[in-house]
């Protein structure tokens, strides 16, 4: 068996089979769902490295094969200034948390998205998507791109803001991945300039691509024939238990 290659590794495999098949899907989720499914099972300092590769590898072709969809307003103008800001302060400071206190912040945060999620999907609570003012939305973009600087899981928080400009779904996901481009390559910088992507890391990359091709494909197979409200709950779901236990533990 190959250095490193565990039974844990193999559930990391598994976890990002699915975290990925919700990216190509819908857009975002890939690394927040394997973050928190996966962080029971390997620290967050080996998750971020590897998942992030992952991540820029499955937006580079998004990007690509949907680029006449991405909105460049938007990008440029309503989510990269405030974000990218938000992005490089979150990854500057990330290293003064404790692993432990990481973890249980991660968790809580898992746990109100998930919660607030759920209670919109099943019909709960009902959230009236109204427009944010702009500053409202650029407060909201720029606290995405803490939690992006520190965890790589801006999503959530950026899908709330974007929910809210009245973007077509096939936007949504391009703009989204034109996102994850642009600021993940700069998370890989940053992590290669702190060491954290070493020979170990890229052969644990390579030994998952293959499970990221499986996800891409069943994600763009997916995209226009599973019902995304079920896939939403049943995502949320795991996201709401996994977040907990994560708080818990």
């Amino acid at each position: 068996m190959l250095a490193g290659v565990d039974g844990a590794f193999l559930a990391v495999a598994a976890l990002v089979l699915l975290s990925f098949t919700s990216a190509a899907l819908a857009g975002f989720g890939g690394v927040v769902i394997a973050m928190t499914l996966a962080a029971q099972l390997k620290p967050l300092e080996w998750l971020l490295p590897r998942l992030v590769s992952l991540n820029l590898l499955l937006v580079v072709y998004l990007v690509a094969r949907h680029r006449a969809h991405v909105d460049g307003r938007a990008l440029l103008r309503q989510i990269l200034p405030f974000m990218g800001l938000g992005t490089a302060l979150g990854f500057l400071g990330a290293g003064l948390i404790p692993g432990t206190t990481a973890k249980m912040i991660f968790g809580a945060f898992v746990v109100a998205v998930s919660a607030r999620e759920l209670a919109n999907l099943l019909g709960w609570v009902t959230f009236n998507p109204q427009p944010l003012t702009p500053a409202r939305r650029a407060g909201w973009t720029f606290a995405a791109g803490l939690v992006h600087g520190v965890f790589a899981s801006g999503g959530p928080l950026l899908v709330y803001t974007l929910s809210r400009t009245g973007l077509p779904k096939a936007a949504f996901r391009a703009t989204l991945a034109a996102v994850w481009l642009i600021l993940n390559s700069a998370l890989m910088v940053g992590f290669i300039a702190k060491g954290r992507m070493d020979a170990r890391c890229l052969q644990d990359v390579l030994l998952l691509l293959p499970i990221l091709l499986v996800a891409t494909v069943l994600g763009e197979w997916g995209h226009h024939r599973i019902d995304e409200r079920r896939f939403r709950v049943v995502t949320f779901s795991l996201l709401l238990v996994a977040g907990g236990a994560l708080f818990i533990h």
